[in-house]
């Protein structure tokens, strides 16, 4: 997963929820793009939780699969295919 395939996500106009899926199991919810922030030089992003009280730093390399329910983009193999995971 690169920068770019994130940003691209978060900052898709409407927004659509998403899920980002770890290759060691966790899935993390984005509601919202104001909860993820994209630091570093490239490799690093933060999700911050709903109550605002921890966060979450991601290595962008550990994403195995984003997932949009609304969004027909991010339907199965297309997406993984699109965004070159």
């Amino acid at each position: 997963m690169t920068m770019e395939n994130l940003r691209s996500v978060g900052r898709k106009a409407p927004f659509q929820p998403f899920t980002i899926h770890l290759a060691d199991g966790p899935e993390l919810h984005v509601p919202h793009p104001d909860f993820l922030a994209l630091a570093g030089g490239g490799g690093t992003a933060v999700l911050m939780s709903m109550q605002g009280e921890s966060f979450t730093v991601i290595d962008l390399s550990l994403i195995t699969d984003l997932k949009c329910p609304r969004c027909r983009e991010c339907a199965g193999d297309n997406f993984n295919r699109a965004m070159s995971i």
